[in-house]
C-alpha cells in the first residue's frame, strides 16, 4: 500500500473512532454532540500531519520497506501527541494569562478578530465556541478551557491510536524504496511555511479572545528557556544547529556519522526539554497551596501561577515537534544509507507523560479549590 494511503486510512479510522464515542458517551444524556467538534482543530490536525510528513519523508507516493513504515507510524502517534498538546496549552496560557493586566495590541486584536470571524463564516467553529473569557466567572473558565483541551487531545489521541492499530497489519517485507531524498526546497518550504502560519494563528486567535498580550508567549523567562536549549544543542559533539535548521527547509546530503551525530543530539535535547518542563511544573504545588491566603478575595489571581509553567509547556511542546519533525528525516536518510534505524521508543511514556499528567491534575485541583472554597 503507498503511504499516502495509509494515512488516509488512519483519519477515516480516527473520524470513525471519534463518531462512535462521543456518541456512545453522551447517548443517555442531553449533552449535545457537538462538544466533541472542533471543526478548526480537527482539520488543522489533519492538515498539520500531511505537511510534518512531507518535511520528514519524500516518498508519500510510494510503497516503503516495513520497518520503515512501522518507524513512521509511532513517528505520526509522536507528532500527533506532540501538536495536540502545543495546542493545548496555547489555550491554557492564553487563559492564565487573562489575570495578568495586558491587553492585547491592535494589530493583533485586528488578526485575531479576523481570523475569528473567517472561521465562523466557514462554519469552522460555531457562534457559542467564541467565549468572552475576560468576563466568565472563574469556575466556568477553568471548566470551559479544560473542556475545549479535553476535546483537542481527543482528536489526537484517536488518530494516534489508529496509527496504533494499523502498525498489526503492516506485512514484514524488505522492499528497496524507490525513490530516496532530493533536495524538495520548494516542497518543505511551502509546507512549513503553512505550520507556522498555523501556529501563528493559534497565538493570535487565543491572545485575542482572552483579551491579553501576545509578549506572555515571549516572557523573558521563555527567551531564556529557547536560549538554554539552543545553547545546548549547539554544543552538542557531532551535531550542527544550521544543519538542523537547513533540515527544515530542504533535504540534506549528509554522512553517517553526521547524522548519528544529529540523532543523538536530537535526542538528549528532547529530554532536557521535558526535565526542564517538569522541574517547572513541580514548582507549583508549593506555591499554589502557599498562595491560597493572598487570594481569597481575588480567585482569579491564583491562575498566575500556572502562567510562566503553562508556557513552557506550550515551547516544550513545539520545540518537541519540530525536533521530531527532523528526527524522522534523519532516520529516513539513515534506512536509505545504512538499512538501520534509531527510532527514540520511549520517549514520550518515560518523559512527556508525568509532567502533562501532572499539570492536568493540578488544574483539576484548582477547579475543586474554586468550587469548596469561592
Amino acid at each position: 500500500m503507498r503511504n499516502r494511503n495509509y494515512l488516509i486510512l488512519v483519519i477515516i479510522i480516527g473520524l470513525i473512532l471519534l463518531s462512535i464515542f462521543s456518541r456512545f458517551t453522551i447517548g443517555n444524556t442531553a449533552i449535545p454532540i457537538g462538544i466533541y467538534w472542533d471543526q478548526a482543530t480537527l482539520i488543522g490536525l489533519i492538515i498539520g500531519i500531511f505537511l510534518t510528513y512531507i518535511i520528514a519523508f519524500s516518498d508519500i507516493n510510494q510503497v516503503s520497506d516495513s520497518r520503515l513504515i512501522k518507524y513512521r507510524f509511532r513517528w505520526a502517534i509522536d507528532m500527533l501527541i506532540y501538536g495536540t498538546l502545543f495546542q493545548v496549552f496555547a489555550q491554557f496560557s492564553g487563559l492564565v494569562a487573562t489575570a495578568n493586566p495586558y491587553y492585547s495590541e491592535a494589530w493583533i486584536k485586528f488578526i485575531g478578530n479576523f481570523w475569528v470571524k473567517f472561521l465562523l463564516s466557514t462554519n469552522l467553529i460555531e457562534s457559542t465556541s467564541v467565549i468572552d473569557w475576560e468576563n466568565v466567572s472563574p469556575m466556568i473558565a477553568v471548566a470551559g478551557s479544560f473542556a475545549i483541551g479535553l476535546s483537542k487531545l481527543l482528536y489526537g489521541f484517536s488518530f494516534a491510536f489508529s496509527f496504533y492499530v494499523l502498525t498489526f497489519f503492516v506485512k514484514d517485507r524488505n522492499n528497496i524504496d524507490s525513490i530516496k531524498s532530493g533536495n524538495r526546497i520548494y516542497a518543505n518550504t511551502i509546507s512549513l511555511f503553512f505550520i507556522l502560519v498555523f501556529i501563528f494563528v493559534l497565538i493570535t486567535v487565543n491572545v485575542s479572545t482572552h483579551h491579553t498580550s501576545i509578549y506572555i508567549f515571549f516572557s523573558k523567562y521563555v527567551l531564556l528557556f529557547l536560549f538554554s536549549i539552543m545553547i545546548f544543542y549547539y554544543f552538542q559533539p557531532n551535531a550542527s544547529l544550521s544543519m538542523f535548521i537547513k533540515n527544515l527547509f530542504c533535504d540534506c546530503i549528509e554522512e553517517e556519522m553526521l547524522i548519528r551525530g544529529q540523532l543523538q543530539a536530537i535526542f538528549k535535547t528532547k529530554r532536557i526539554i521535558m526535565c526542564l518542563c517538569f522541574i517547572s511544573v513541580m514548582f507549583i504545588p508549593t506555591a499554589l497551596f502557599g498562595g491560597l491566603s493572598f487570594h481569597i478575595q481575588d480567585s482569579f489571581g491564583i491562575f498566575v501561577l500556572f502562567s510562566n509553567s503553562m508556557m513552557i509547556m506550550f515551547w516544550g511542546c513545539l520545540l518537541l515537534t519540530f525536533l521530531t519533525i527532523v528526527e524522522g528525516k534523519y532516520n529516513y536518510k539513515l534506512f536509505h544509507q545504512s538499512g538501520s534505524l534509531m527510532p527514540d521508543n520511549m520517549f514520550s511514556p518515560k518523559f512527556v507523560a508525568l509532567p502533562v499528567i501532572l499539570i492536568f491534575l493540578l488544574v483539576v485541583i484548582v477547579f475543586i479549590l474554586f468550587n469548596v472554597m469561592f
